[in-house]
């Protein structure tokens, strides 16, 4: 029932697709700039925590290798993977949602 009910509003909202707006974000008028400094910010904090991830990862590979500490690599190689990931999705999660919104309003 439920399934049936969903499938109806998914075909009439197909066949009602160009009659919904889809206007283009916009900028509020007070704000948009702070909001903008903000996003900065977080991306520059973020993209330094990362930085230190990978520099603190490549000290956790040496120290565990001269130590005969397997467990201290291993956690290292983690932790310089998942900095690098970090800092590919804080760099560009951005870019790539804008390009995906601005897709579709063209």
């Amino acid at each position: 029932m439920i399934t049936d009910l969903l499938l109806r509003v998914h075909a009439w909202m197909v066949v009602r697709a160009d009659v919904i707006p889809n206007p283009a974000p916009q900028t509020p008028s007070t704000g948009g700039d702070s909001l903008s400094n903000l996003l900065g910010y977080a991306r520059w904090g973020a993209l330094a925590c990362c930085g230190f991830a990978a520099v603190v990862a490549g000290g956790m590979l040496a120290l565990g290798n001269l130590s005969q500490r397997p467990h201290m690599t291993e956690r290292g190689k983690t932790t310089l993977v998942y900095s690098v990931l970090g800092a590919v999705v804080v760099g560009g999660g951005i870019p790539v949602i804008n390009m995906i919104f601005n897709q579709n309003n063209h």
